[in-house]
């Protein structure tokens, strides 16, 4: 079995001790500073992560990836289980590599999940259970994945 993401393990911990609460931390790992967000009470986990590239000085076209109700909806009773996801904002190079990513998928396969674009900064932002250790684990994992894709595009954009 694999370890855990190192930066899985303080929302863990928080967890063993509270049955409810939130814990807010900044990490850095290579080029990124992660800001984390983590709020959960005894069902659902609620992860919100921010990442700033340092060495970009200019903003991100603003784009955002969610769930759309309306839209899963619909293909569920025409399509059986399907999801249904929008896009909204300004295509770019930064917005096509986080479509095109592989790990997109499974970050969008989280409770209210969103992915955006915005000033400086890639934001992921969903649910997970609180219990889910693994899950939440692979978030982050899928968000290194996602920031090396993003550092391509950032080198690829000079």
């Amino acid at each position: 079995m694999n370890s855990p993401h190192p930066f899985s393990q303080p929302i863990s911990n928080a967890q063993k001790n509270i049955l409810k609460g939130n814990i807010h931390f900044t990490q850095s790992k290579g080029k990124w500073t992660i800001e984390v967000t983590a709020v959960w009470n005894k069902r659902i986990n609620k992860i919100t992560i921010k990442a700033r590239n340092s060495e970009v000085t200019y903003n991100f076209p603003c784009c955002k990836i969610f769930k759309s109700t309306f839209l899963t909806l619909i293909s569920y009773v025409n399509f059986g289980r399907t999801e249904a996801y929008s896009f909204q904002g300004e295509k770019s190079i930064f917005s096509e590599t986080i479509l095109k990513s592989k790990t997109t998928i499974p970050l969008m396969e989280t409770k209210n999940p969103i992915i955006e674009l915005k000033d400086s900064f890639l934001i992921f932002s969903g649910g997970i259970r609180s219990k889910d250790h693994k899950s939440l684990s692979n978030i982050f994992v899928l968000i290194d994945v996602l920031l090396n894709k993003m550092n391509q595009a950032i080198a690829n954009s000079k």
